[in-house]
């Protein structure tokens, strides 16, 4: 279970074999601690949350595994959002990118649609 994660000493043994075949490995203490955390698969669902989100978000951890981040952003809710992200263009350079969404619906009050508008973030 991720609970294990609510020991800190424990929580370290786990994120460090959670991370074993990664290239890059992450220092536990500079990246995680006093943060709240999420890793998802390739797919973007969620797989572990850090008790810690619960302050942030609201949702307790074991209500967001097997979410997708998305549920933070309003999509799943049907509701607007605006977010800073950081995108990547063709050539592989970065630029932050501001975004904001508002769904749409059809005369059944059916989501159909989001529309977004884009925009270099300042």
């Amino acid at each position: 279970s991720w609970d294990l994660f609510s020991n800190p000493n424990v929580a370290i043994s786990a994120f460090n074999s959670l991370q074993k075949n990664w290239i890059n490995k992450e220092d536990y203490h500079n990246m995680i601690a006093n943060k709240s955390v999420i890793i998802t698969d390739n797919k973007l669902t969620i797989l572990f949350a850090k008790r810690e989100i619960s302050e942030l978000t609201g949702y307790r951890s074991s209500e967001i595994i097997g979410q997708s981040p998305r549920m933070f952003q309003g999509i799943t809710k049907k509701h607007p959002f605006k977010e800073v992200i950081l995108n990547y263009r063709k050539d592989g350079s970065t630029y932050m990118c501001e975004i904001e969404a508002y769904p749409k619906f059809d005369n059944k009050n059916n989501l159909t649609h989001f529309i977004a508008f884009e925009r270099i973030a300042s």
